[in-house]
């Protein structure tokens, strides 16, 4: 089995904050590899834009979740589709 390279996503939405107005903040960073690519940036800028699109957060409310990359292929080898995953979530209030 093949490791995936892992991003850790953290939203948090302040009090007086809303989701639906696009004031979540968001901050992300690698787990086991380096950036070195703009497009794994959008990647990741457009899973987690689609996981808040899903998903509802309370307010004071931090989320980490964990998207994994990944890459499929078609029969002769060529990479069709390239995406991060969500794979692991949770939350604290504080």
């Amino acid at each position: 089995m093949q490791i995936r390279n892992k991003v850790l996503v953290t939203f948090f939405l302040e009090e007086g904050c809303k989701q639906k107005d696009g004031e979540v903040y968001s901050s992300w960073q690698p787990i086991n590899f380096a950036v070195y690519s703009g497009l794994f940036q959008e990647l990741i800028q457009e899973a987690s834009d689609e996981w808040l699109s899903e998903n509802t957060i309370d307010v004071n409310c931090s989320h980490e979740v964990i998207f994994a990359h990944c890459v499929e292929h078609d029969g002769a080898g060529a990479v069709t589709s390239e995406y991060f995953e969500p794979i692991c979530h949770e939350h604290q209030n504080w």
